[in-house]
């Protein structure tokens, strides 16, 4: 009996601990999927309203090809300059784990005149996120729990990925 309060009171604080790193987990997983939605928008809209500039001879938009041209990009309208901000600014530093302070960083993979690719990855798996996430063109957000592995942008998500959407 005299161990029961000390055992309480550690299993309690223990509780407390597991339920705050599953709340951080979920959290930072949300934004991720929040990110990949943000930056999906962003590139329908980038190449509707072709602030590329660049139209092929086939007269097809383009995709913005990296995160800085969704952050940042000076553009000239009627109204004079102005500066592109469709993505938040820290997901264009979060390229690797050492430079996000989500819990994610992104990986473009492949962007082209009528593709683009980016990969939302936790910075340290069972810390920051279990899952990574993927979006594409196509617009569907599909995720996978890597088990800490580094995702290869030049292979496409296979079978194993499973839809959010």
């Amino acid at each position: 009996m005299l161990f029961a309060v000390p055992i309480a009171c550690l299993l309690g604080v223990l509780w407390h601990f597991r339920f705050r790193e599953r709340h951080v987990l979920a959290s930072n997983e949300t934004y991720a999927i929040h990110c990949l939605r943000m930056y999906r928008d962003a590139q329908r809209s980038f190449k509707v309203k072709n602030y590329s500039a660049h139209v092929d001879a086939d007269r097809v938009n383009w995709y913005a090809w990296d995160l800085q041209h969704l952050y940042g990009l000076e553009i000239s309208t009627a109204a004079g300059k102005r500066t592109l901000t469709m993505i938040p600014q820290n997901m264009t530093s979060a390229v690797s784990p050492s430079t996000s302070n989500s819990g994610y960083y992104f990986v473009q993979a492949n962007v082209a005149r009528d593709e683009f690719q980016l990969y939302a990855t936790p910075c340290q798996y069972g810390r920051t996120g279990r899952l990574t996430f993927y979006i594409d063109q196509q617009g569907i957000i599909l995720t996978k729990d890597m088990g800490g592995r580094k995702v290869d942008p030049a292979v496409a998500p296979d079978s194993s990925w499973h839809g959010l959407e």
